[in-house]
């Protein structure tokens, strides 16, 4: 009878980290893909010095995250993510705002593969 009690304890836990697991992908990611969206609108706009102002306030703060996000999830998806982050930092300091906004777009796409690979879904379990 303990072992059946056991199992159910881990089953149960393995659930809940599962979920929290989830919460956390999904939190992180949505935060910082709208901050890349208001990045993207201000470039759309040609307002390319907000667009600056507002990558640079939130770039800090992004790589805090992801930083955090790296003790949990694989590092390869996350550093492809850092990467396009520096690239669209390198291409926002030197004018070529075209490119920034294309790279941090990419960026959006790989935050949103990030969230559907960590999404508790029978695809992702077996």
């Amino acid at each position: 009878m303990k072992e059946i009690a056991a199992s159910w304890v881990m089953l149960i836990s393995l659930v809940a980290l599962f979920c929290i697991n989830s919460y956390i992908v999904t939190n992180v990611s949505e935060s910082i893909s709208e901050e890349i969206e208001t990045v993207k609108t201000a470039i759309e706009s040609g307002d390319t010095e907000k667009a600056a102002e507002i990558f640079s306030k939130s770039n800090g703060k992004w790589q805090k995250q992801i930083k955090k996000m790296l003790y949990i999830y694989p590092h390869k998806e996350l550093d492809e993510i850092k990467r396009v982050i520096f690239l669209s930092d390198q291409y926002i300091s030197s004018n070529e705002f075209e490119t920034a906004h294309i790279r941090l777009s990419e960026a959006q796409y790989l935050l949103e593969a990030l969230q559907e690979d960590e999404k508790i879904t029978l695809d992702n379990i077996f």
